[in-house]
Order: C-alpha cells, then structure tokens, then sequence
C-alpha cells in the first residue's frame, strides 16, 4: 500500500515563506489604495509641495524696483495698508540682505491686522457722515481707537526695532559691495528720515542700489522705463545693457548731485 504524502495525510500545510510574503503585501497595497489613506497621502504631498515653494522662493529672492510716487499712491490709497503687503511680499529677499537683518514677516501679519483698523474706521465715518447713524458713529470711533491703541503699543515698537536693524544690515552689505566707500554714506544717511517715513525711505534706496548694480536686487533693466532715475544714475551706471554692471569709481571721481528726494528723506 502506498504511503500518503504529509499534505494528503493531514489535508494541511503550511504556506512557504514567498506567499506569506505576498500576502502581507496585499494588504499593504489595499491599505494605501484606500481612500482615508490616499487623502493622508495627498496632505503630506500637499505640504511637501509648499516646502519646496518656500525653499526656492528663499533662494530665488531679491528685491525689486517700485517707482516712488506709485508706491507712495498706494499707501495713501489703502491708508497705509500696502506696506506690509510690501513687507511680505519681500521678507524673504530682506532676510537675504545680511545677517543682522531683521525678520520682517512677524511685522507683516500683525501690522497688516492693526492697520485695517484704519480702513474699517474710516468706512464707517463716511456712514456717519452721510448717514447720521449714531451706531457707525461710535463703530468708526472704537475702531480708530483700537488702531490707535495696538499701533502704538506693539506695531510701532516693532517696525522701528526691524527697520533699524534692516538698515544696519544693507549698510554693512553696501560696505563688503563698494570697496571705495562712495556709497555707504549715501545709503540710508538718516534715522530721522527711516524713523518718519519707513516704508517708502527703504524703497527709495532699494531703488538707487538696484539702479547702480549692487547684487541682491532684481535686473536693472527694470528701471529703464523712470526716465528720472535713469538720468539721476546715468553718470555712473553702464546703459543699453539687460546685464548692465556698476562702472568703478574711486572717490575722487564720484562729485555728489542732488537728488530728487535728498531734501525730503535726508
């Protein structure tokens, strides 16, 4: 009589290591192809994508050129709103500047919430006005008061210590550029004139070192359209050129003129 084979005698074996192998990956890839997980999965792929915009967005930054008068318009249009859109838009490129730069995105978001206080307050004082509503009357009041209140105990306080500290900044990053020193004394000369006009001072000179060449901004060719400030660098900027490069100077050569806005920002 022929002896049973151990699988015919008990009517069991054992699975071999492969196939509990591929068992187990079965249930993996049910587990990730299910919808709760592949929902988790696209969250992950989501912020991973951001991570990497913000990376590029931090190496890729400099900082651009906005004529002053339109940026002037738009603070006293949004009453004093674009700044801080300003600030961060280019937070990333300010940060670039130097090490003792100031972080301007925890001045941004905070300033940006204060000063719509200034907006919502004058909305409901032109209610009042045409209107005679008691209630806007006393709503155009506690916003301004609140305005009035956070500006000076926080935002004020911050954007003198940021500023400040940004101007030390691209002073030090205009001394390792000019090697001559013509330039240091004519980047950001006054703390009065940062301390009043902030925003628009910084801009003014942003706009001078971006026309001169200095590394760090945008291409100068952006410039070509303010006939003003051509003719203002004309005298010490190559033109005609998408790449135009700061021509050398000493300081014998340079002979200070006067600017546009010197009597004004100092």
């Amino acid at each position: 009589m022929a002896q049973k084979s151990e699988g015919e005698a008990g009517g069991f074996s054992l699975p071999s290591r492969r196939a509990r192998r591929g068992e187990r990956r079965g249930i993996v890839r049910r587990v990730v192809s299910s919808r709760p997980f592949r929902w988790v999965k696209g969250v992950f792929a989501y912020f991973g994508d951001k991570r990497r915009a913000i990376r590029e967005a931090r190496e890729s930054a400099v900082l651009g050129y906005i004529p002053l008068k339109i940026f002037l318009g738009f603070c006293v249009i949004t009453l004093g709103v674009y700044p801080y859109v300003w600030i961060w838009g280019n937070a990333y490129a300010f940060d670039k500047i130097g090490e003792r730069g100031a972080s301007f995105k925890r001045l941004a978001v905070p300033g940006f919430a204060v000063q719509m206080f200034l907006p919502v307050s004058a909305a409901f004082y032109a209610v009042w006005y045409f209107t005679g509503s008691r209630m806007a009357f006393e709503i155009a009041y506690a916003a301004a008061a609140a305005f009035a209140s956070l500006y000076l105990s926080v935002i004020f306080p911050t954007r003198c210590f940021d500023y400040f500290r940004f101007r030390w900044a691209l002073r030090s990053a205009v001394i390792k550029w000019d090697s001559e020193g013509v330039m240091v004394e004519r980047t950001m000369p006054s703390w009065i004139g940062l301390f009043l006009f902030g925003s628009a001072y910084i801009q003014y000179h942003i706009n001078r070192l971006m026309g001169l060449g200095m590394p760090g901004f945008a291409d100068a060719s952006e410039i070509e359209s303010d006939a003003t400030l051509a003719e203002r660098i004309g005298g010490y900027v190559v033109t005609g050129r998408a790449d135009r490069v700061a021509v050398p100077w000493t300081k014998d050569d340079f002979e200070p003129e006067e600017d546009e806005y010197d009597g004004l920002y100092g």
